[in-house]
């Protein structure tokens, strides 16, 4: 059994890794904190430009319909501690179960 990431996974942890390694400093993080702690700009590029917002999230509601490895490794690759991306998780399970006009 082969545990290795593809080279689809291997590209998301690093797109992640790369565009909050560019992005995200403590100076935007000082920014957003003294107004309401969500720095737009990074995320507008995080989840619109890039499309790693909805990478758990089934295609039939918008997302990539991959699975929870590439979600930990998009997870991993931002650094996820405080950030709220975490709430994508709970989203997937919820476009997964409901009806189809919910």
């Amino acid at each position: 059994m082969d545990f290795a990431f593809t080279d689809e996974q291997v590209m998301i942890g690093e797109t992640a890794k790369a565009f909050f390694g560019e992005h995200a400093c403590s100076e935007r993080t000082r920014k957003a904190m003294a107004v309401d702690g969500l720095d737009r700009d990074l995320w507008q590029g995080f989840c619109a430009d890039l499309g790693l917002a909805g990478i758990g999230l089934p295609e039939q509601f918008g997302g990539a319909g991959l699975g929870m490895v590439e979600f930990a490794l998009r997870c991993g690759g931002c650094r996820l501690t405080s950030c709220g991306i975490a709430v994508a998780r709970p989203c997937n399970g919820r476009a997964r179960y409901r009806g189809g006009g919910q």
